[in-house]
C-alpha cells in the first residue's frame, strides 16, 4: 500500500498542522502516526462535515494504540459512546473511548455520559464535538477534517491550551 501525504506545518510558529491526504488509508495512516502523541487524559475533538473521514481517522487511531483482540471500532451510528480496550497500555492509557455527540444538543446530555470518568485512564476521541460548548472544552486536541473531493482531506492537527 502506497501512502501520500503532503503536509504543511504551521506548527512552530502556531501549534497548527495542516495534512492533504488522498484516500482513507492516507487518513488512517496519518492517524495512526498522530496517535503516538497521545495519552491518558487526552481528548481529541473530531471536526467536520458528515462524511468528511472522522471514523476513518479514529480507526487509525485504534491502528496505532492497538486495540485488544476482538476489538474493532464500529460505526458510532446509533450508540453515543463505545469504549474499546487496548492491547497493552499506552502512556497511561488502557482504553480507547470513541463519542459520537450527532445526537446531542446540550451540555447536560454530553456531562451525563460521565466523560470525566474516562479521563483518568483513557483516550478520548469524540465525533461532533463542535455541538457542544463544554466537550470543545475538554479537548485536548482539535482535528478539523475537511473534504477536498471524492477522497482528498485537508486535515488541521491543532493542540489546544488544555493540552
Amino acid at each position: 500500500m502506497s501512502t501520500t501525504v503532503e503536509a504543511r506545518s504551521d506548527h512552530a510558529v502556531s501549534g497548527v498542522e495542516r495534512v492533504d491526504t488522498h484516500s482513507e488509508a492516507d487518513t488512517r495512516a496519518l492517524a495512526k502516526r498522530f496517535s503516538a502523541r497521545l495519552r491518558a487524559g487526552d481528548v481529541v475533538a473530531l471536526e467536520g462535515p458528515l462524511g468528511a473521514g472522522k471514523t476513518a481517522f479514529l480507526r487509525g487511531l485504534a491502528d496505532g494504540l492497538e486495540l485488544a483482540d476482538g476489538e474493532r471500532v464500529a460505526s458510532p451510528s446509533y450508540a453515543l459512546i463505545h469504549v474499546y480496550a487496548l492491547d497493552d497500555e499506552v502512556r497511561g492509557a488502557d482504553r480507547l473511548a470513541h463519542l459520537d455527540l450527532y445526537r446531542l444538543d446540550d451540555d447536560e446530555s454530553f456531562e451525563a455520559l460521565g466523560v470525566d470518568d474516562l479521563l483518568e485512564s483513557a483516550i478520548v476521541a469524540i465525533e461532533w464535538a463542535e455541538r457542544i460548548p463544554s466537550a470543545i472544552a475538554l479537548a485536548s486536541w482539535r482535528v478539523q477534517i475537511d473534504d477536498l473531493g471524492p477522497e482528498a482531506r485537508r486535515i488541521t492537527l491543532r493542540r489546544t491550551s488544555r493540552g
